[in-house]
């Protein structure tokens, strides 16, 4: 579209006959020079349109309307900025946008006038915050610093929690209650460190998620052995790390075996107890004696 056709009347005359079907010019069209130059200047697909293509013709005139009720719009908001301030031009579409931003936080402030009187007790209204800016700035502020507080009430309850969970003396508890106590709700520590460092905390509890059966089989066998009259050597078993060439244990399965066997051997062959208690009962012969004697 040429620039300077919607102004030009005889040219836009010329579009509508075309789009009727008609001759674009009459016989005699004496100083039709300029209109007929806007004209042959129209390109429907990079190409100029025939006079016989109707359909053509209709389409430009389309865009003629279009681009005049385009026009038409934009003085009449033009028109309006002016009055309220709001910007013209070219920058309608972004005072457009704004006002419709502004429009749709009206529609919900006037939804929500039932929770506002919870809020402020009635002590104001809608129309009185619409009317004083700084009062609703400042009620705004205040909104917001009560949602805050809230939610780091919400934020401590569950810190407490989690360090609740977190009561054990292993190191990934140890890990956990630190990371609860020194990282999280700090503003010295970034999101990014806190992200870190819990994605680790996660993996670490994962890895122990994985050796669940193995740790239930050690509980199993521990309390067995503590049943069996070992108790100490179940918590030793349950509770400290294994080591290679642990003097309290055999790396072979026969050296137990026959550990096992000599000690009892020795058990059945000891004769300590029953000598201390003959001696024992010995001293208190002698006792009776001497007592016998000074009667």
């Amino acid at each position: 579209m040429p620039d300077g056709i919607i102004d030009d009347a005889d040219a836009c005359d010329a579009v509508s006959r075309g789009a009727k079907g008609q001759k674009l010019w009459p016989f005699m069209a004496l100083g039709k020079g300029t209109a007929k130059a806007l004209v042959g200047a129209i390109l429907l697909d990079g190409a100029p349109v025939a006079e016989g293509n109707s359909a053509g013709w209709r389409h430009i005139a389309a865009v003629i309307a279009n681009t005049g009720r385009r026009r038409q719009v934009r003085a009449r908001w033009d028109a309006f900025a002016r009055e309220i301030g709001a910007p013209t031009g070219g920058n309608a579409k972004s005072a457009v946008d704004l006002a419709r931003k502004i429009l749709h936080i009206c529609d919900d402030a006037r939804a929500k006038c039932a929770l506002l009187a919870s809020v402020v007790a009635d002590a104001f209204s809608i129309d009185t915050l619409l009317n004083d800016p700084t009062k609703c700035a400042a009620l705004a502020k205040q909104i917001q610093a009560a949602a805050t507080s809230v939610r780091l009430a919400a934020v401590e309850q569950d810190r407490r929690r989690l360090c609740q969970i977190f009561q054990g003396d292993d190191r990934t508890s140890d890990l956990a209650r630190q990371f609860i106590d020194k990282f999280v709700g700090k503003p010295s520590v970034t999101s990014d460190k806190v992200r870190s460092i819990w994605n680790g905390l996660l993996n670490r509890l994962a890895q122990l998620k994985t050796l669940a059966r193995d740790f239930e089989a050690i509980d199993e066998v521990t309390r067995a052995i503590a049943a069996a009259g070992a108790p100490e050597w179940a918590r030793m078993l349950s509770a400290e790390k294994a080591v290679p060439d642990d003097p309290r244990t055999s790396p072979a399965w026969r050296e137990a075996w026959d550990h096992a066997a000599a000690d009892a051997q020795l058990a059945r062959i000891d004769a300590r107890q029953k000598l201390t208690e003959l001696a024992t009962e010995r001293e208190a012969a002698e006792k009776r004696c001497r007592h016998l004697f000074v009667q």
